[in-house]
């Protein structure tokens, strides 16, 4: 099993160096680089090995879209918005979201379009499928750049004639094994399938970043997609978009990384002591429910829509202690936290485990995510239902990936919403997040407001509404002492846009805090909530880690009926980071 250290951050450091070289690295100068032509040769070798390695691989391809119309003060101001999510492997897109869920019919028509559009995703892995060999490129040396910690010959590149290639624009190569590690620019066959989604004069640029995932491979992870209409033309609707990809690795390596994370279920009568096995029917039940929120656990995992755990996933597991301890609420079993790697909003309770979206996390302060994690904290304590038995038979889940996103669902009555509702504002009230609790508001405040020009952000793939659209649930009461959105105010920020604390590792799908500098007051067009901007990852080179040690075998202690046993957890006051 590989060990990676993946290293990505907003801060970007590129420069055009002429005769001293890079900093940090051995100097090479314009007279002592090697021959354009040797870089190149080297350049499409090692594309052609990806390209073959490539065809071995099934990872998720999730492309996120938003319109924008011309406005004054801020630019462009959103207008709607477009999701997509498959899986690619042997050579073609899978449409994950494609499964018929409406009167068991599918849309043909439909269906068509979106595949039309993950196509295009597939083309943002690959300059061109073919080849770029000198004889149908022209290449043109522009000089060396350090994208991150990692230094780079760059070169414009064109087909030799409108046939004989697919791509125009820039190629950044690597300087160790000359990998291909970023192209920006314009590919007509991604140009030709999103057409639909562009003006006629318009065309899609593409800025794509692949990341150091092992020794000598680079995998695709980010790319930035955005309309340009010709220079000149008077501003008019466009579309920008950010794509990711992860969930690389055969089947049998992510096997064992599933194994590694989850802890398989047993009977209590293999733990039991004193002599006494068995169980009462409540505990028995509770077992059950168990085994259920294992075997979903298990199923999203093998589906890449969880990733291996890390700090992400420890920072939010203490934000819930902070939550538990300052209310003094005893549960009879843990709470766990876990992210879905997906950008939509959402956030559900599987049993004990609380489970919120990457792209959740992403446009939310910390006390925005600690609203939410107290709501779906309410279910668990009034005691709402945490999870339907029948997903205790595992074969209840053998089902096609698409199909699971179909038809998993995690939803409560209107009434138990409110109830929630109601017991996260008393838990708030008591936690150390209560002070800053107009600034969570006042973000969800915002998503409501954006939520109409948002629809597809806010649609959850599994969980609940978080926008409350619908606004089934007035919960007023939980947003009352925000201040109001207002996105004149220029020292106003509520949302954050898409992309601004994680990054996810495409191989493993463990999540990564970004830790570069943001502005403090930005100006109002940069303010950008729960907007797509570009993307520019803080490149480096793999570096293998040391295994962690694994914790001695032991048997699990036996679950009890009682509830009024607390359980340990660390000290609420401990917080090196915050989200």
């Amino acid at each position: 099993m590989h060990a990676h250290r993946f290293v990505a951050s907003v801060t970007f450091a590129i420069s055009l160096v002429a005769a001293h070289g890079v900093a940090g690295s051995p100097t090479l100068g314009l007279d002592d680089r090697p021959s354009d032509r040797n870089v190149i040769a080297s350049g499409i070798r090692a594309e052609g090995s990806f390209r073959t390695w490539l065809g071995d691989q099934f990872p998720l391809v999730e492309g996120y879209f938003q319109g924008f119309d011309p406005a004054p003060k801020v630019g462009f101001a959103l207008k709607d918005d477009h999701y997509l999510l498959g899986r690619y492997g042997g050579g073609k897109m899978e449409n994950l979201l494609a499964f018929p869920v409406v009167n068991g019919a599918a849309k043909p028509e439909e269906n068509a379009a979106e595949q039309r559009l993950l196509d295009g995703l597939q083309q943002m892995m690959v300059v061109d499928w073919s080849d770029l060999n000198p004889e149908h490129y022209e290449y043109q040396f522009v000089g060396q750049a350090l994208l991150g910690a990692v230094p780079c010959l760059v070169y414009d590149v064109k087909p030799r004639t409108p046939e004989a290639g697919i791509f125009e624009g820039r190629i950044y190569l690597e300087r160790r094994m000359w990998n291909l590690v970023r192209f920006t620019g314009i590919n007509t066959r991604v140009d030709a399938l999103r057409s639909t989604l562009r003006d006629k004069k318009s065309h899609i640029r593409i800025d794509s970043w692949r990341i150091n995932v092992s020794e000598s491979r680079w995998a695709p992870a980010l790319a930035y997609v955005e309309e340009v209409p010709p220079l000149g033309e008077p501003d008019s609707h466009i579309v920008k978009g950010q794509v990711r990809f992860w969930g690389y690795g055969k089947a049998s390596e992510y096997r064992q990384q599933e194994l590694a994370t989850l802890k398989l279920w047993e009977s209590v009568s293999t733990v039991a002591s004193g002599g006494q096995r068995g169980c009462s029917p409540q505990l028995c039940q509770r077992l059950f429910e168990n085994q259920a929120e294992a075997n979903v656990l298990a199923r999203l995992f093998q589906a890449r829509l969880l990733g291996v755990t890390g700090e992400v996933e420890r920072m939010l597991d203490q934000v819930m202690t902070n939550l538990l301890i300052s209310n003094q609420l005893a549960l009879p079993q843990p709470v766990r936290c876990r992210v879905l790697l997906t950008t939509r909003l959402e956030a559900f309770m599987l049993g004990n485990t609380l489970i919120l979206s990457r792209g959740l996390i992403d446009v939310l302060p910390e006390a925005g995510i600690a609203i939410v994690m107290a709501h779906q904290l309410g279910h668990l304590v009034q005691g709402h239902v945490r999870v339907d038995t029948k997903l205790g038979f595992p074969e209840v889940l053998r089902i096609s990936d698409a199909e699971l996103l179909a038809k998993l669902r995690f939803h409560h009555t209107v009434q138990e919403e409110q109830e929630a509702d109601q017991r996260a504002i008393e838990i708030l009230k008591k936690s150390p997040y209560a002070p800053k609790l107009p600034e969570g508001e006042l973000a969800l405040q915002a998503l409501q407001d954006d939520a109409p020009q948002l629809s597809h952000l806010v649609e959850p793939a599994f969980g609940e509404h978080v926008a409350d659209v619908t606004k089934a649930v007035r919960n007023d009461d939980v947003v009352r002492n925000a201040p109001d959105h207002n996105l004149d105010d220029p020292e106003q920020v509520a949302g954050l846009p898409l992309g601004s604390k994680l990054l996810v590792n495409p191989w493993n799908g463990r999540l990564e805090l970004l830790h570069g500098e943001r502005i403090a007051v930005p100006a109002p067009y940069e303010r950008r909530e729960f907007e797509v901007t570009a993307v520019v990852p803080f490149l480096d080179y793999f570096v293998e880690k040391p295994a962690e040690p694994k914790p001695p075998l032991t048997p699990p202690r036996r679950t009890t009926q009682h509830t009024s046993a607390p359980v340990r957890r660390p000290a609420a006051s401990v917080k090196e980071k915050t989200l």
